[in-house]
């Protein structure tokens, strides 16, 4: 989406694509023979009907009239001298913004101690594939992520512990999983395959979801001759949405 926007917007200034944005297939080549080591049933497709699995599908559906938008910015202060200082671990500013969020609202949530909870995070394939995928390339390649925890440890745990569970759940979708999911394709190609989202309904709790969209290139994406304002997107949950925006100088 972001390779789509930056090119668009270049077109439009008179600007050249150098390089030019593709569709190359020949990036995400499967093994041989093709063989899929993690469970992509359930994660990302709906299991068929005889397959025997675990995983509970949840379809939660709201009115969108109960449901509101809230905007929410967090100062580059309260973010670097409380967050951030207050953690040992170098984590990031997107594990320890999304930690605290998480945490907050289980506590808004008043879930049960022992309730687990779990966040959705999308997670960019194109630098963690072997060999990496350019950004030129404007194909879908995004996976998700599923950080989990029960909603006492969460809030007892504080930020540190709650970036950490989100950084080990993130690091583990890497080279290999994309890999094994780009062999799942092929070994079920002749599968109807429906994506988990389809069961997902609209409104997710005790569950979150959550997108970060720092690597979109907003700065390189306006249509006229002035800065542009960024909008960051952190956290959606189909019924709250917080949005951190800035003005590019």
């Amino acid at each position: 989406m972001g390779t789509f926007f930056v090119a668009w917007s270049k077109i439009t200034r008179g600007i050249p694509l150098d390089p030019i944005p593709n569709y190359d297939l020949s990036w995400l080549k499967q093994r041989f023979p093709p063989k899929f080591e993690f469970e992509h049933w359930g994660a990302e497709f709906i299991p068929p009907k005889h397959y025997n699995n675990d995983i509970l599908l949840n379809q939660s559906f709201v009115e969108p009239h109960s449901t509101s938008n809230i905007l929410i910015h967090y100062s580059y202060e309260f973010i670097n001298s409380k967050l951030k200082a207050g953690v040992k671990e170098n984590f990031t500013t997107f594990e320890v913004l999304l930690g605290h969020i998480w945490r907050k609202i289980t506590i808004a949530r008043a879930l049960g101690q022992g309730e687990a909870t779990m966040i959705r995070v999308s997670v960019n394939g194109r630098p963690r594939l072997r060999p990496p995928v350019s950004n030129e390339f404007v194909g879908n390649l995004v996976l998700d992520a599923y950080p989990m925890s029960k909603a006492g440890e969460l809030i007892n745990g504080g930020v540190e512990e709650a970036a950490a569970i989100i950084r080990e759940a993130v690091r583990r979708i890497d080279n290999r999983y994309f890999q094994s999911f780009i062999d799942f394709g092929e070994m079920n190609k002749e599968e109807n395959l429906v994506p988990i989202y389809d069961l997902c309904g609209n409104f997710l709790l005790p569950n979150l979801e959550v997108d970060s969209w720092l690597g979109l290139q907003f700065e390189d994406r306006f249509w006229r001759r002035r800065s542009p304002v960024c909008f960051f997107a952190y956290l959606a949950d189909y019924g709250w949405i917080g949005h951190i925006s800035s003005e590019i100088m």
